[in-house]
């Protein structure tokens, strides 16, 4: 399975279906092809069945519909020239931690006022265009042409290349920008827009972007659109269910951070009267009446046309952004997401699409499954920070681990780059008076060169120890990070073959302890089965005349060993047969499996206590980057131990009646027979069918054994199987993976958890 099987069900809301996609392989190629009768194997449901089908369908009419081809993608990471306002030293710096060569500074006198593109160094040009449009035009014919031959594998296989080969070339290159407040990012998009205030700034101090914003060139008119997505109505009424939860805390140890985000959203878009009101009150329609889109169906798209950039700036910064000094009702809380599509912009957007990104998370699911799908195709990213803290400051570097796992690991990011604004906010004199700079450095002659000339060269000048700086950071964070990881690595493999070997050992005495006990309880039933059987069963001491019991024992044959009376009398000839074995083994089997306590030397119990992170190293590489990884594999591991404990109980269960089902399989030939005897001596004959069968198949305690014994043997193989294995395959994962930095910080979302934990426990403590 790939990410853009994943995407699509996390998308539409299919996320429960994502394991069965994966065990049937399922990939970008073959879920295009899908068809009615993969959709009922997939989809077993006939209600989500049907909305997948539609979706389904509507992704393969917009791929036959998608527009003309694209001419070749603009070159942008060699060719950027950053001036003025969000002038920038930006080191192109690839995953692998190597320093591309970073951008060229225009050689001006004195720095350009506008932020500029310079031209690819080889332009698409008109032939090449018609050239690219004729091709995809040859490409649909041969695809329309294949849909009409029979479904063959082979057919299918080449319409799943063709339709790839059709829509590679559409796909455009995902820019995401990420910065704090007040390091540049929106001024730096104003900035390539050519747009003052598009997108709000520092400059207003109240405001702040608050949704995911898309912008993309407007290639069908000259007109400045944004496409507004919602919500759906459930997922707005699920979020305030969480808020007015959160809100309504009353423990001292409440997420105070939580509460405010909370209260703000509530705030925004109800006014400060919407705190303390009831989710009925909330969820009432007279709230949505100036967004119908949001209370369609379908949840319509809302769409805003304007003529000039500042008046669909105006129109949608209700959408977008908070603005506490905005008299309009904020709709932002309710917002998925924001595209922006800008005229005129062809030759710089028509491959590339730029995706604001907030850089806080939020509480809402589905925004937050979108934010990780976009950030997942993001083929480069900036990182936006004020250039006097671009080395120093902690956030960027955060906000760069925190994402990276959905940027490379699982995303298809090619390059990150460092974009350093507010170059020109520089002092000269300060600066030239910094302690060890010498004048040399700046290759100024002081005396003879003007002020302006002094300025550019200080700016140059710190531009330059800027990329420097960031790129040892870089390299040393990874390079450090690369031999903490091995070590880690090898630390824990061998940690873990330690651990099973301990749990195995317990097993295999625990097996020999029961192959024993079995063997004894096999020759006690060779030697006592028939007088039980007859005792207990055939002809039981209370009933020696048979009189009425002949109907008991008849049922017992129909039901292939098994009787239960009206009044809930039980009869079970096979597990009398076994009771000898039972008696050997209860006590031992209650050791290894108990149903409550403790005995120490209980499988459960070892498989609570399994863990492959000591206590010693939770300690020393509790203050590093690595805590990250410990915190993951801790977290998979727990998931493994559950996964298990619940195995382990279904498992015991069959194993413990595998003795009886081995005597109910070799007593079946006998019961079937009996159970055809009428007529006259009916009773005398069935006990004597029994008897005789009993008689000539001892051998079936035997075969119980062996068949107790195999499963236990499963049972120690599968858990030993299942920790190396899925184990494994979580430190390669995380400490074996190419590329990767570390694993994002999860700690805000733990103390979510945290918080939603106490809530439930304090939910279920009132119930009771």
């Amino acid at each position: 399975m790939d990410n853009f099987v994943r995407d699509k069900l996390t998308e539409w809301n299919f996320s429960e279906y994502i394991d069965r996609f994966k065990d049937e392989e399922i990939d970008k190629e073959s879920f295009l092809l899908l068809d009615e009768k993969a959709f009922a194997n997939l989809i077993p449901k006939l209600g989500p069945r049907y909305k997948f089908q539609e979706k389904h369908k509507a992704i393969q009419k917009e791929l036959e519909n998608d527009g003309t081809a694209t001419g070749s993608q603009v070159q942008t990471s060699s060719t950027m020239a950053w001036a003025s306002l969000d002038q920038a030293a930006a080191p192109s710096i690839s995953p692998q931690g190597k320093i591309k060569h970073p951008p060229t500074f225009p050689s001006t006198s004195t720095p350009p006022k506008q932020l500029c593109f310079s031209k690819p160094t080889q332009p698409t040009s008109k032939f090449e265009r018609q050239a690219m449009e004729a091709a995809e035009t040859c490409v649909t014919q041969v695809l329309d042409k294949l849909k009409t031959l029979p479904k063959k594998e082979f057919i299918d296989y080449l319409k799943g290349k063709m339709t790839k080969l059709r829509t590679g070339v559409k796909n455009k290159v995902l820019v995401g920008i990420f910065g704090k407040t007040g390091a540049g990012k929106s001024s730096l998009i104003n900035a390539i827009l050519g747009e003052q205030n598009f997108l709000p700034n520092g400059a207003n101090i109240s405001a702040c972007t608050s949704v995911m914003i898309q912008v993309e060139a407007n290639m069908t008119n000259y007109s400045y659109e944004a496409e507004i997505e919602f919500i759906s109505k459930e997922e707005w009424e699920n979020d305030l269910k969480s808020h007015l939860d959160i809100m309504s805390d009353e423990n001292d140890n409440k997420n105070e951070e939580l509460v405010k985000v909370a209260t703000a959203k509530i705030q925004a878009f109800y006014g400060k009267d919407g705190v303390g009101k009831s989710l009925n009150d909330l969820m009432k329609g007279e709230h949505f009446r100036e967004i119908p889109e949001f209370l369609s169906p379908t949840n319509i798209v809302k769409k805003i046309s304007c003529g000039t950039a500042s008046e669909l700036s105006g129109k949608i910064a209700c959408y977008t952004r908070s603005d506490n000094k905005m008299a309009a009702k904020h709709y932002w809380p309710l917002v998925k997401c924001v595209t922006i599509k800008v005229p005129n912009t062809k030759e710089l957007l028509e491959h590339i699409v730029l995706l604001d990104l907030p850089g806080t998370g939020d509480c809402n699911k589905t925004r937050d499954d979108m934010w990780k799908s976009h950030l997942s195709q993001c083929s480069s990213v900036w990182i936006v920070n004020d250039i006097q803290r671009a080395a120093s400051e902690r956030e960027p570097w955060m906000i760069l681990e925190s994402s990276f796992s959905y940027l490379i690991q699982g995303g298809e990011c090619e390059n990150i780059t460092f974009i350093c604004t507010k170059t020109d906010a520089i002092n000269p004199k300060n600066y030239l008076g910094s302690p060890g700079l010498k004048n040399s450095e700046l290759h100024l002659d002081l005396e003879k060169k003007g002020a302006a000339e002094r300025k550019r060269g200080c700016i140059q000048h710190r531009n330059e120890q800027a990329k420097i700086m960031l790129g040892e950071r870089f390299n040393d964070e990874v390079v450090k990070k690369v031999e903490m990881k091995s070590n880690m690595y090898q630390l824990l493999k061998d940690s873990l073959k330690k651990q099973i070997s301990t749990i195995t050992s317990l097993m295999t005495k625990h097996y020999n302890d029961l192959q024993k006990l079995l063997s004894e309880g096999v020759a006690k039933s060779e030697k006592s089965c028939l007088q039980i059987a007859n005792d207990k069963v055939i002809t039981p001491k209370a009933r020696k005349d048979g009189r009425g019991y002949h109907r008991t024992l008849s049922s017992l044959c129909r039901n292939n060993g098994f009787c239960r009376s009206t009044n809930g009398d039980i009869t079970d000839l096979n597990k009398t047969l076994a009771e000898s074995m039972y008696t050997a083994i209860n006590e031992k089997f209650a050791v290894i499996f108990p149903n409550a306590g403790t005995t120490g030397e209980s499988i459960y119990e070892k498989i609570c206590n399994f863990s492959i992170i000591s206590d010693n190293m939770a300690k020393e590489w509790e203050n590093t980057p690595m805590s990250l990884y410990l915190m993951f594999l801790t977290t998979e591991e727990n998931v493994l131990k559950d996964k298990l404990k619940r195995d382990v109980l279904l498992k015991k269960k069959v194993i413990y009646e595998s003795l009886t089902d081995e005597v109910k399989i070799i007593m079946c030939p006998c019961y079937e027979e009996a159970s055809n005897i009428s007529g006259k001596g009916t009773l005398t004959k069935t006990r004597e069918l029994l008897v005789q069968h009993i008689d000539s198949s001892k051998n079936m305690f035997a075969n119980a054994q062996k068949k107790m014994l195999e499963g236990f043997e499963n049972l120690m193989e599968y858990i030993e199987q299942t920790l190396r294995t899925e184990l494994l395959e979580s430190l390669n994962r995380s400490l074996k993976t190419p590329n990767s930095l570390s694993l994002p910080d999860v700690s805000e979302q733990l103390k979510n958890m945290e918080t939603y934990k106490m809530l439930a426990l304090r939910d279920r403590t009132s119930q009771i």
